[in-house]
């Protein structure tokens, strides 16, 4: 990722704290020729990438733009809040929540999402009941994956009592 943070087999508390606030990411290419395929093979380079047990992280007032795969992948990280975040003209997903395998609270508010393409959300979360707010967020296409099933705003909103004050522009 362009920005990325990991815990692993470091100290619990290692990025404990940690706030990620007034970045420019844009052109994330990724490293083909680094992947177990070479040219071949995917290249995933997230905006802001949190990794493998990541916790208690502000994601604030960000600009993440043409980077290929999610603006902001989570990946097996807890109790992160993404705030005041624009991410447009990835190729990809808005936000992705991913193997998640930790009580896990996400707090996603206040961002700006505009997704291009039908077949990428807005938010992706494939692995429970993760979110604990989600709201006054506005959404440019896209849509809202939960569990492999496709959401438009409302339907996510009846579903999930998720986004009630968010706003959704339809897709061009």
């Amino acid at each position: 990722g362009g920005i990325y943070t990991i815990v692993g087999g470091y100290s619990p508390d290692y990025n404990d704290g940690s706030v990620i606030r007034s970045n420019i990411v844009v052109n994330g290419i990724g490293a083909p020729l680094g992947t177990l395929d070479g040219a071949r093979g995917s290249s995933a380079a997230p905006g802001i990438y949190l990794d493998d047990h990541s916790r208690r992280i502000t994601i604030d007032s960000n600009s993440i733009s043409n980077c290929l795969y999610a603006g902001i992948n989570i990946n097996h990280s807890h109790n992160i809040t993404v705030t005041n975040n624009t991410i447009f003209n990835s190729t990809g997903n808005g936000i992705e929540i991913t193997h998640i395998d930790t009580v896990s609270n996400f707090d996603i508010k206040h961002n700006i999402i505009l997704i291009e393409s039908s077949e990428y959300s807005n938010i992706k979360n494939s692995y429970g009941d993760l979110i604990n707010t989600a709201d006054s967020n506005y959404y440019a296409g896209g849509n809202f994956n939960y569990h492999g099933v496709f959401y438009n705003l409302k339907a996510w909103l009846n579903m999930s009592g998720q986004d009630t004050h968010s706003m959704q522009q339809p897709q061009a």
